[in-house]
């Protein structure tokens, strides 16, 4: 019975780390269109997930400083910059009801021999000024149309800067309890590992069933990926902040 216990377990096992060596390549080839990097796997292995620089950071860090530095953000630069030009479109539309003036200089030379009509040189410089009188109201509502869109940026620009905010306070939040999960976790990987380590010993003896060694493996190894999941969610937060306050380039 333990021996097709275990050749079943292993087939599983098989079929499991043919799946996750799927997803990787996938997300490898997703890493590379993101990046438009193709040599990306070097970069992997030197990834260190230094949770002890983190906590040392996160003691210093102030939410006040942090929301400080949001206007470097380009979605926050380019909220601005839409502002700006909705607002300088409603001086423009509003001046259409205004003269205009329209100068035209122009000058030719007709060529062929010179006489006492013809010139070779003629140039020519009009003066146009045009008073609009009547407009139907065509002006008055293209100026309303900038006001409204003007009022709109406006509203875009402080919903950005405003999700921004909150985003940061999420992302603290989610790297202080991302701490305190990783130092539970370690407690668990190393029991969990203890146990395993004398589940085996007690199966090699006939004193403990393979399921229960198996579970015991299955146990140290959930504990182990929980603590590597939580530690990459931390950095993904960290990530977070840095686009946020706009110190992370391309």
């Amino acid at each position: 019975a333990d021996k097709f216990q275990s050749l079943s377990m292993l087939q599983q096992a098989k079929s499991e780390l043919l799946n996750e060596k799927k997803n990787y390549n996938y997300n490898l080839y997703n890493l590379r269109l993101l990046t438009k990097y193709k040599d990306v796997e070097k970069f992997l292995k030197s990834t260190d997930f230094n949770m002890a620089a983190v906590e040392k950071a996160y003691k210093k860090v102030r939410l006040s400083s942090l929301k400080a530095r949001v206007d470097k953000n380009t979605r926050v630069k380019l909220d601005k910059q839409t502002m700006e030009i909705a607002k300088i479109q409603i001086g423009l539309r509003n001046s259409e009801w205004k003269p205009t003036v329209n100068a035209v200089l122009s000058y030719n030379d007709s060529g062929g021999s010179i006489d006492n009509v013809t010139r070779q040189d003629e140039s020519h410089a009009m003066l146009t000024v045009s008073f609009p009188f009547y407009q139907g109201g065509y002006v008055r509502d293209r100026t309303e149309e900038a006001r409204f869109l003007y009022l709109a940026a406006r509203d875009d620009a402080e919903n950005s800067r405003l999700n921004i905010d909150i985003s940061i306070e999420k992302a603290l939040q989610n790297i202080q309890s991302g701490i305190e999960s990783i130092k539970s976790d370690k407690l668990a990987v190393s029991a969990s590992k203890k146990y395993r380590d004398g589940a085996i010993i007690n199966h090699q003896h006939g004193m403990l069933s393979l399921t229960d060694t198996y579970l015991a493996e299955i146990e140290y190894r959930d504990n182990q990926l929980r603590m590597i999941n939580n530690k990459a969610n931390v950095f993904a937060s960290l990530l977070e902040i840095y686009y946020y306050i706009g110190k992370s380039d391309y």
